[in-house]
């Protein structure tokens, strides 16, 4: 049975972390030869969450194999067959993926800052692979026997070029000294390619030379056509008005580099050169065009601004690439927006958009609602028919297994019976935005029954409409704000508006109570009857005569769906976070608790679903932004660790903590607090470091509750370090046989766990 339908959003308070030390006794045995990455299958994905449907928030590299074959690394894999943009990775892990380069037989590779790296064979993506050591940033594939890569050390950040050797990623050219960085490779055959970077240098088929840019320049981009036809791109900016941004345009004849352009203007980002034509965009979409050896600014424009978030972000193009056998290329900026590009005219080919609603029947029937109507087989998603009616809907709700209602604007209104989907008739043409159905059949609907003029939305108001017994629409209640959202269960109904939160019988016709009189986007009630409201970065609880605090929501992430059924209910976040009430409790169960903005694939889930599997489990499905469908096992989620979200930096000090001080969270897994002192030392093998970590955290936890730490980050450091930053001081302290001195490298853990903060 699909879950009832609530949502909520909670944008500002978090929940704090345990933090605590861990150390262990250094082992005997030597580190291995440097440069010596072996690969492996990654381990287990930090979540069970696996992508039935994908896109990415970010892109960094695009490639064209074909019309037919376009990838786009990021936050995600993602390839166009032709037809539709499909998650091509199965990965749930933090790190981007920065470069990709497939050749016509599908043979490829992406890589990414994870230390991690994905095969692509037959234009399939297989497993990730874990290559310890290396943080990749570009790729560039000639054949199966001949790949290079640019990568950074894990442990000193230095950068080197790597070589693919009987599936080793090994060092082939190495800088002479710290002050080189290079950051794009180009490999016209196996025996002739560039990188550039601080300086360019060159492969001949046996060695790498250094060849510098001329005036001390840089390039950040590196393509050729011949050994006498390179072009390298470039620029500094934005300097935000302090001084001017400059670009230039470099060229390798071959007997040395020369300056094509060299101009105040826009830093230029990508490039793709084919023959004797060309294209270099700057950030903000500005085109220059290669038309018989001279480099030309177009009167078109690539929008690097998209209207998602016109005022939140600041998108840039990120890269360009020609299309084999076309005379066009393809561009994308950093939020996923990807277009097609001619001297003449910018088409846009795929928007980063949003899949808002979800309701599945059961594992081989359920729909999803976006731009357009998505479809579930028990196999695939697919978009519906052009003629379907479900195009039209806002949103969509099950009723048990075998029936589902939608509404949308303009009094649409579609009931899914009998296998098929069918438009009926309302009463009236007000702009339904939520449905909530009960196990009786009966159905809810919401509306905005009055805009409201200005920012404010002065003079809004709300509706909600019943479906009766006898199948007839009528409106049984209407209050101020805007409309946000409307909660069926346990005989109640909840309406969340922007002005307050208002209760009333399933009857409807028991009366209705303002029971809040401040504004929430949210309305929820759970599986004994809770009764829940969202806003202010909290969820908070009615007991009938108050509301209390229930959970706090980690950096503010907004939850925008929470669905009942059973015993649980789960919530989808901002972030890609689910939050799970079980047992009483919230605890969040997928996502990053350190949120930076982006977490797993998904960078917000909008709604979320439960429904039986052929084998008389539950699975759950959340959607979201990008375009992005997710599935897990329900008794999988539930019981996973729970994650403790940590707080932000702008909030750590407004935040009146409800939680011992003993919890409060030392934010040492954001890499610019990682110290790398001790990073090659000798350490005891990762079981007796997980034993040892998890018993310190509970002898430093002492005079608060007794949580089950959960590892979560562990980093060398000596204990003068640890002292010094933390104020932890573990000089002194015996361990096992040894006493710790201030230089002895020690193991710093975080954990985290979800406490009850009442």
């Amino acid at each position: 049975m699909s879950l009832s339908r609530t949502t909520c959003l909670a944008p500002l308070l978090v929940v704090a972390a345990l933090t605590a030390v861990a150390i262990a006794r250094p082992a005997d045995s030597a580190p291995g030869p440097v440069g010596r990455a072996v690969a492996h299958e990654t381990p287990a994905p930090r979540s069970l969450w696996t992508t039935q449907w994908g896109g990415f928030h970010s892109v960094n590299r695009i490639h064209a194999v074909s019309a037919d074959s376009i990838w786009a690394a990021g936050s995600n894999l993602v390839h166009f067959d032709g037809d539709e943009w499909r998650s091509a990775d199965r990965r749930d892990v933090e790190g981007e993926l920065w470069s990709v380069d497939v050749l016509p037989n599908g043979y490829g590779w992406a890589v990414g800052d994870n230390e991690e790296v994905i095969p692509i064979r037959d234009g399939v993506a297989g497993p990730s692979e874990r290559v310890l050591g290396y943080r990749f940033h570009d790729v560039a594939v000639v054949s199966p026997t001949d790949v290079w890569a640019i990568a950074r050390s894990a442990q000193s950040s230095a950068v080197m070029i790597l070589r693919l050797r009987d599936g080793q990623w090994l060092p082939d050219w190495t800088p002479p000294n710290a002050f080189v960085d290079l950051g794009s490779i180009w490999m016209q055959s196996a025996t002739e390619g560039w990188a550039v970077g601080t300086t360019a240098v060159h492969y001949d088929g046996h060695v790498w030379t250094e060849w510098p840019l001329p005036n001390g320049l840089g390039a950040g981009r590196v393509r050729e056509t011949a050994a006498n036809d390179v072009w390298a791109i470039g620029g500094d900016g934005p300097n935000f008005g302090f001084e001017d941004d400059h670009r230039w345009i470099l060229h390798f004849d071959g007997t040395g580099w020369s300056i094509v352009l060299n101009e105040v203007g826009a830093k230029l980002e990508s490039l793709t050169v084919r023959g004797d034509k060309g294209f270099a965009l700057t950030q903000g979409g500005d085109v220059f065009a290669l038309q018989q050896g001279v480099w030309r600014p177009l009167s078109v424009k690539v929008p690097a601004v998209a209207q998602r978030y016109p005022n939140l972000w600041m998108p840039y193009i990120i890269d360009v690439d020609f299309v084999p056998g076309e005379s066009y290329a393809v561009a994308a900026n950093n939020d996923g927006w990807i277009y097609r590009l001619d001297a003449e005219s910018v088409v846009l080919l795929h928007d980063a958009g949003t899949l808002g609603a979800v309701a599945m029947l059961n594992d081989h029937a359920g729909w999803a609602l976006g731009r357009r109507a998505m479809a579930y087989d028990g196999t695939e998603w697919r978009a519906m028919p052009d003629d379907s009616v479900l195009h039209q809907a806002r949103d969509i709700a099950a009723v048990g297994a075998r029936e589902a209602w939608a509404v949308g604007p303009g009094g649409f209104v579609a009931r899914y019976a009998s296998g098929a989907w069918a438009q009926t008739p309302f009463p009236t043409s007000i702009d339904l935005i939520r449905v909530a159905t009960a196990d009786d059949g009966r159905v809810w609907a919401l509306a905005i029954a009055t805009p409201g003029v200005g920012r404010k939305n002065v003079g809004a108001e709300a509706a909600l409409f019943e479906r009766d017994a006898g199948n007839v629409w009528r409106e049984v209640w209407r209050g101020p704000g805007v409309a946000h959202d409307v909660a069926i269960g346990h005989g109640d109904v909840l309406i969340a508006t922007s002005v307050g939160v208002w209760r009333g019988g399933t009857d409807g016709d028991g009366g209705w109570t303002q029971i809040r009189d401040e504004g929430a986007q949210s309305a929820g009630i759970g599986p004994a009857g809770e009764r829940w409201a969202g806003g202010d970065g909290r969820i908070d609880r009615f007991d009938g005569s108050a509301w209390t605090f229930d959970a706090y929501l980690p950096a503010g992430a907004s939850v925008h769906a929470i669905r009942t059924s059973g015993d649980f209910a789960l919530a989808a976040c901002d972030y890609g976070i689910v939050m799970a009430f079980v047992n009483g409790k919230w605890k969040l169960v997928r996502g990053d608790p350190e949120i930076s903005g982006s977490s797993g694939q998904s960078f917000g889930l909008h709604d979320i679903d439960a429904a039986p599997l052929a084998n008389g489990r539950m699975g759950v499905w959340t959607v979201g932004e990008p375009d992005t469908i997710l599935f897990a096992p329900a008794d999988d989620v539930l019981s996973v660790p729970p994650i403790t979200p940590m707080p932000t930096e702008d909030h750590f000090w407004d935040i009146p903590w409800p939680v011992p001080r003993a919890y409060l969270p030392i934010a040492l897994a954001h890499p610019p607090y990682r110290d790398t002192t001790c990073r090659d030392a000798n350490s005891l093998p990762a079981p007796d470091i997980q034993h040892t970590a998890v018993d310190t955290a509970r002898f430093y936890a002492a005079g608060g509750p007794a949580p089950e730490p959960t590892l979560k980050d562990l980093v060398l450091m000596t204990a003068a370090q640890i002292q010094s930053r933390f104020g932890v001081e573990l000089a002194g302290v015996a361990i096992g046989d040894r006493t710790v001195t201030s230089s002895t490298c020690l193991w710093w853990g975080t954990f985290s766990g979800w406490f009850d903060p009442k």
